[in-house]
């Protein structure tokens, strides 16, 4: 039986390739929760956007980007025994985030799902919401 994760990455995968992309960029709270088997990207506050994102790409690989501030609580909180890397960047300074998004990005073709660091990236489409739409029997028990 495929894991959540196993099972998620395939439907990204099928995702990317219908819209002629390599990998998304999930900041949006119910995303970032749904790539990560459930795991929060949230601070108290109302926002339906999170504090860290997910970047996404086809063969599976997930990388948390996220500010000094809230990196150590994603790697030794939310994260833990995911296998999911975090790479951090000043709180203070957009311009140093921007360019540590843009370097994880490479050359990729990505889409996100809000426009957080600035760098006008396509939208996501429409149909991401979708993904989500099927539980998985680990989502069920949980």
């Amino acid at each position: 039986m495929a894991s959540e994760i196993e099972l998620k990455t395939g439907r990204l995968g099928e995702f990317l390739d219908r819209h002629h992309l390599d990998g998304v960029l999930l900041t949006m709270r119910s995303n970032f929760a749904w790539i990560t088997g459930g795991k929060i990207n949230r601070i108290p506050n109302i926002s339906p956007v999170g504090v860290a994102s997910i970047l996404a790409t086809r063969d599976g690989k997930r990388i948390c980007l996220a500010n000094h501030i809230e990196a150590p609580r994603m790697k030794g909180e939310e994260l833990v025994g995911t296998g999911i890397e975090t790479i951090e960047f000043p709180w203070y300074d957009g311009a140093a985030g921007q360019k540590v998004v843009r370097d994880a990005i490479g050359g990729l073709k990505i889409a996100a799902d809000s426009e957080t660091f600035g760098l006008h990236l396509p939208a996501m489409p429409g149909e991401f919401t979708a993904l989500r739409w099927e539980l998985t029997e680990p989502e069920i028990d949980r």
